[in-house]
């Protein structure tokens, strides 16, 4: 489960990036998180001949208020934009969805941008964007377009984007007075796909109702004021015309039971928080116009690499040169070099184990820049002139990492260990950002991770005695 050989590209402006597809065009891929990319990468399922990476654009960084709408930029990722103080007022439906999507560790990485493109249809973000009414704006070396979501969308993993256009940035509009937003999702278990997934909005006069996992890209119904049975059957109507399948995970009568049972809960609590609204308007001023706003305050997992060169074709390795536990390494690796094999096979750092290889075990799990990533999912040439932590920084003078281990030992939830050096690394990043989590918050924090010994019990409880007594 190796990417083939392909030539990478970093790239530092959008425009650099635009100018490649125009002559690379279906050769040439966009990698921005790469959350879905490298899995599919890493299984060939996808072999392009140019990778241009544009995590560092300066010019893709940007969260701004614009005309109504929040305009995220195709660098910015899922995490920052979860972060950003104002989401919850201004964008509660994102507010709502972003916690489904995956697990943090995906989300530090992933971008918002990126999954759109995607376009899975059990997906959190292209629902929201469709029962928003959003649009995205395509830009190539012929000019620019701005797509709306409901013409965007066109299949399972299929959209609208031209091979020589970069999706730039993605517009969600703002939330408006007297208007309730919900959302809710059914899956095996936290952070899994979507089996059935919805997004309502609810005014004086309209329902929206949007379902995702049921259809082959998010489908959108619009009804007036609807209560009681009209309501009922306006869902069975709704479920039914969906099409749905039996597959692996759900059969299609339980797909439209859900489709049935949360688009009521949804609407209902839509309902409810429009009446909060109500009591509660946004300040004067807010949702419109024009106006910037500042990211949010989390560390950049892309910083724009200090190391030499940006480009590096397929059948060539150089030198890259990193820290790593406070100590400059070098070492040397191909344009499609995993981290993680990077670490382990170049560098001799074993401590950071390796099972899925597409993002799901989190055996793999280091910090980049102080932020839990998956080391599967990431190229080694991205990590260029970044700062990482292995669990080999666990026998330096990091406070944190040392209690974490000894609070493992002292629970007995070492275990067999294979997944355990990954789990302290996210562990790390999450009790720096939540340093007095409850129950509920460290198990979804480790949903990101596998335990073949399935003994999760104590390594919560560890979690939380260094939570509880060192916090």
């Amino acid at each position: 489960m190796k990417p083939a050989p392909f030539d990478y590209l970093r790239i530092e402006q959008a425009q650099t990036a635009i100018d490649h597809l125009a002559q690379a065009g279906e050769d040439a891929r966009i990698l921005a998180g790469g959350q879905s990319l490298m899995p599919i990468l890493n299984m060939r399922l996808a072999q392009p001949r140019l990778l241009l990476d544009v995590s560092a654009c300066s010019d893709l960084k940007s969260i701004r208020g614009q005309r109504g709408a929040l305009s995220i930029g195709a660098a910015v990722t899922q995490a920052e934009l979860e972060a950003w103080p104002s989401l919850s007022s201004q964008l509660p439906l994102l507010h709502a969805a972003i916690p489904h999507i995956s697990h943090f560790q995906i989300r530090n990485r992933g971008t918002v941008c990126g999954s759109l493109a995607h376009a899975d249809p059990s997906a959190e973000l292209p629902l929201c964007l469709s029962a928003l009414g959003g649009e995205v704006v395509l830009r190539s070396s012929r000019g620019e377009r701005v797509v709306p979501a409901s013409d965007f969308f066109l299949g399972t993993l299929v959209t609208a984007r031209r091979a020589d256009e970069l999706l730039v940035e993605a517009r969600f509009p703002l939330a408006l007075d007297d208007t309730g937003y919900a959302f809710d999702e059914f899956s095996i278990r936290h952070g899994d796909y979507a089996i059935v997934a919805l997004a309502g909005v609810v005014n004086a006069n309209e329902i929206r109702l949007a379902v995702g996992g049921v259809a082959d890209s998010p489908k959108v119904r619009q009804w007036p004021t609807l209560h009681g049975s009209d309501l009922d059957d306006a869902l069975n109507e709704f479920a039914w015309s969906l099409d749905a399948r039996d597959d692996a995970q759900a059969s299609a009568a339980m797909r439209r039971h859900l489709v049935r049972q949360l688009g009521t809960r949804v609407i209902a609590r839509a309902h409810m928080q429009r009446t909060q609204r109500g009591h509660s308007p946004l300040p004067p001023g807010e949702g419109r116009g024009v106006r910037e706003i500042t990211p949010a305050p989390v560390p950049h997992p892309n910083p724009s690499p200090g190391g030499r060169g940006a480009h590096l074709p397929a059948v060539q390795k150089r030198d890259i040169s990193l820290m790593i536990n406070n100590a400059p390494r070098t070492g040397a690796a191909s344009s499609r070099t995993l981290l993680s094999d990077f670490l382990r096979h170049e560098l001799g750092m074993t401590g950071t184990h390796v099972g899925c290889e597409h993002g799901v075990c989190g055996a793999c799990t280091i910090r980049i820049d102080g932020i839990a990533q998956r080391a599967c999912l990431t190229l080694a040439l991205q990590a260029e002139g970044r700062d990482l932590q292995t669990i080999e920084s666990a026998n330096s003078n990091d406070s944190l990492l040392a209690r974490l281990r000894a609070s493992f030992k002292r629970h007995h939830a070492l275990q067999c260990g294979y997944c355990t050096a990954g789990i302290l690394m996210s562990c790390a990043d999450f009790l720096r950002r939540e340093p007095h989590p409850d129950e509920a918050a460290v198990r979804a924090m480790l949903s990101g991770h596998l335990c073949r010994c399935t003994g999760y019990t104590p390594i919560v409880a560890a979690i939380l005695d260094v939570a509880h007594t060192h916090a």
